[in-house]
């Protein structure tokens, strides 16, 4: 499968205590120009791909489609002495858009 991948993500970060942080942003990505290479439709040689099983059973556009979503991260920085070695804890959510339903996902992460 072949397709173009276009993402914006931005996240604006305020110290709300000392060393807390919170986190606001939004998330777009886009996939377009999709060729599934695979997805063979011809009577008595077909190939379904899950691309296309997926997409059909959930109404999505087979060329295109597109999420974008609200953000929020809680981040909590452990440096120490070093800042080169530090670690970062981070909760966060993402509440997606999609009509007639909407999404909301949450997220646990630690980065080191």
């Amino acid at each position: 499968m072949t397709f173009n991948f276009a993402r914006i993500h931005q996240t604006m970060v305020f110290k709300i205590a000392e060393g807390i942080y919170l986190g606001l942003g939004y998330q777009f990505d886009s996939y377009f120009k999709i060729v599934d290479q695979k997805l063979r439709l011809n009577s008595g040689d077909s190939l379904i791909t899950s691309h296309y099983a997926y997409n059909t059973n959930y109404g999505f556009d087979l060329k295109k489609y597109y999420s974008s979503a609200m953000g929020i991260n809680l981040l909590v920085p452990i440096i120490g002495s070093n800042p080169a070695t530090g670690f970062m804890f981070g909760v966060g959510g993402q509440y997606a858009f999609k009509m007639p339903q909407s999404k909301l996902s949450l997220e646990l992460r630690a980065r080191y």
